[in-house]
């Protein structure tokens, strides 16, 4: 842990795919994801939030190496990018912005994921996936009103914005 051997795993995964020892990165890439999903479960661990980051990132990265083989599994850890992506500011941690960059990651994939919900026609998921990411991340408000203009043009961004996202939102 003081090493930081999650954060630098990742990046050997990525020097071994990019040398071409593809079983040996996909092998790396599993054990850390594993590692990395013990260490987010432990709620009383200070840093479980910066792993849960660096877990994101590691699902993204697993969805690219098999988006093209195998398109649904790709789908499906794109979705667990998502879901292990902040949920609100409390899980925007200060120290995951050292893994971001280092490793070139994102603090959130949810904008990705509804991005390849939509080319895989399922909008209204799509949607839902959007929403959550405003709630955690109100500050993107206005990527959310391009993604959906450019998306859903015969619809009104402002009466979406209201009858679901703000009508979500706790008193």
């Amino acid at each position: 842990k003081q090493g930081n051997a999650n954060r630098y795993a990742l990046l050997l995964y990525k020097q071994l795919q990019a040398s071409g020892q593809v079983e040996l990165a996909n092998a790396l890439l599993a054990h850390t994801i594993e590692s990395l999903e013990l260490e987010t479960t432990d709620e009383t661990d200070k840093n479980r939030f910066a792993a849960q980051n660096m877990l994101a990132y590691a699902w993204k990265l697993k969805y690219e190496a098999i988006k093209a083989t195998s398109p649904q599994e790709a789908l499906a850890c794109l979705s667990k990018a998502a879901d292990f992506s902040p949920k609100n500011p409390s899980e925007m941690v200060h120290g995951s912005y050292y893994d971001r960059a280092l490793l070139d990651s994102k603090e959130s994939y949810r904008a990705d994921f509804a991005q390849a919900l939509i080319a895989t026609g399922d909008k209204k998921q799509a949607l839902k996936t959007l929403a959550e990411q405003v709630q955690a991340d109100p500050t993107i408000v206005g990527e959310l009103k391009k993604s959906f203009e450019t998306n859903f043009p015969r619809k009104d961004f402002g009466d979406f914005f209201n009858k679901v996202i703000t009508h979500s939102w706790n008193t």
